[in-house]
């Protein structure tokens, strides 16, 4: 706007620096704020951090287990999600050890359900050879004893695991 009488110079410039440093003051304090925030969200992460953590340290055996501890990590993650962000140069780290923790849950229930799988096959095996007894026992005439090796194929039938969901109605069938 170019120079201004010498009169009011001071004035203007007075005027200008007052303003000027009400609002460097005010973005001063609106940055304190967020800073103040930031650190908050990350103190509330490094909790969910420490939950998810204690909540992975041991791994289940049983489905419905895995299902509970995977639904239990799906709320922790909605709850990362909501708190916001933390400070910058702790946002790579820390999401870094969340994720960590999210990987070595999925990669341990991956390998349970292979194994699951696996054994389900073996497991087929195994029933598919009761079925075979029980239906090489069919012609006997001897009814007790026949009875107390029926008796057994079913304590040992019950000893095995699940089959493959394909096969579990059909080879229950024979076995029946």
């Amino acid at each position: 706007t170019g120079p201004v009488r010498k009169e009011i110079s001071e004035e203007i410039w007075s005027w200008f620096k007052s303003v000027s440093d009400d609002i460097i003051a005010k973005v001063k304090s609106i940055r304190e704020a967020q800073d103040q925030e930031r650190q908050e969200n990350f103190e509330k992460k490094i909790l969910l951090i420490e939950k998810a953590s204690h909540l992975t340290a041991l791994f289940p055996n049983q489905i419905k287990d895995w299902q509970k501890m995977g639904n239990e990590l799906d709320e922790i993650f909605n709850q990362w999600k909501k708190i916001g962000p933390v400070p910058h140069e702790k946002n790579e780290e820390i999401w870094s050890r969340f994720q960590e923790i999210r990987n070595h849950y999925y990669t341990e229930r991956k390998q349970f359900f292979k194994d699951l799988n696996n054994s389900k096959e073996d497991n087929l095996e195994k029933k598919t050879n009761l079925c075979e007894q029980a239906e090489s026992l069919k012609e006997e005439e001897e009814f007790k004893t026949t009875a107390e090796k029926l008796q057994k194929l079913q304590d040992e039938w019950k000893t095995i695991g699940p089959v493959p969901e394909e096969h579990n109605d059909l080879i229950w069938k024979r076995f029946r």
